[in-house]
């Protein structure tokens, strides 16, 4: 094989994909190209309405609302194909449940964990009921973005406030759980272990929490909302050590200025423009 040759074929094994959201400056549309190879980027290309690509420096423009756009969608695309909707089904789940619970009966042994637990689950509920409202418009928007065939400012501002209402309130559920995960197994080994001892009232209701527990426990759905956090605290910082509340105000500060800002394009990146 005659090194032309290899180099064409290596060409032809590149996937040409262009990006379903498009771009606008000063009135004109653009559109992201993007090449891949064995799932690795391997070029951009920006081209204008006409299909002809631009100057380096529009393409630069370009490039970085590309950037800033999946900066935006990153987190919710994410979570949206990891969870699709198991974790409001377990929320309202969680929530028909609640009302049936009452801490004062578990022993003084217990009840710290079962307090805690039970506040947990709440937050959960919460957070989940807020997640889904904005996960629904933000869903909405990009629809709009890609029927109108480009971001407006404010499709902008909206995507902007709405990305960080999304990634503050999941990140305070995903830190809840993972600060109550001892607890919740507590709580499960102990109602195992004094089910024989509870009054027919209290077995009634304590066998349904353990269910609850055990259901969560078996579907994994507070592991997989706990493994989206990597998505959440790229390239942010939070010292895991602190109180929950200064984790909270720490994370939301470094989040929101991190989507307000246009990212940078580094040298690699750069290197992958092809215009």
């Amino acid at each position: 094989m005659t090194e032309k040759t290899y180099k064409n074929l290596k060409r032809r094994l590149e996937i040409e994909k262009t990006m379903p959201y498009r771009f606008s400056i000063e009135g004109t549309t653009y559109e992201l190209i993007k090449y891949e190879k064995m799932g690795k980027t391997t070029g951009y290309v920006i081209v204008n309405e006409s299909g002809e690509a631009v100057s380096r420096e529009v393409a630069q423009i370009v490039l970085k609302q590309a950037f800033h756009l999946h900066q935006l969608t990153q987190y919710s695309i994410h979570r949206n194909k990891s969870l699709g909707s198991h974790d409001s089904e377990i929320a309202v789940r969680i929530q028909s449940e609640l009302a049936t619970i009452r801490p004062e009966e578990f022993s003084y042994s217990i009840q710290e964990d079962a307090v805690s637990t039970l506040a947990a689950l709440q937050i959960f509920v919460e957070k989940q009921l807020c997640l889904d409202v904005h996960l629904k418009d933000f869903f909405l928007i990009l629809d709009k973005v890609t029927d109108q065939k480009g971001v407006s400012e404010s499709d902008w501002n909206y995507l902007t406030d709405t990305a960080i209402t999304i990634g503050q309130a999941a990140y305070e559920q995903i830190q809840t759980l993972i600060d109550s995960q001892e607890s919740i197994a507590e709580v499960r080994g102990w109602i195992s272990r004094k089910m024989k001892q509870f009054t027919k009232t209290e077995a009634k209701y304590m066998s349904r929490f353990s269910m609850l527990l055990s259901e969560l426990n078996a579907k994994f759905v507070f592991t997989k909302v706990i493994a989206t956090a990597d998505y959440l605290t790229k390239d942010i910082t939070v010292d895991e050590t602190l109180p929950i509340k200064e984790r909270l105000v720490d994370f939301n500060k470094q989040y929101r200025k991190k989507l307000e800002n246009e990212p940078t394009l580094t040298k690699e990146t750069l290197a992958l423009l092809r215009n």
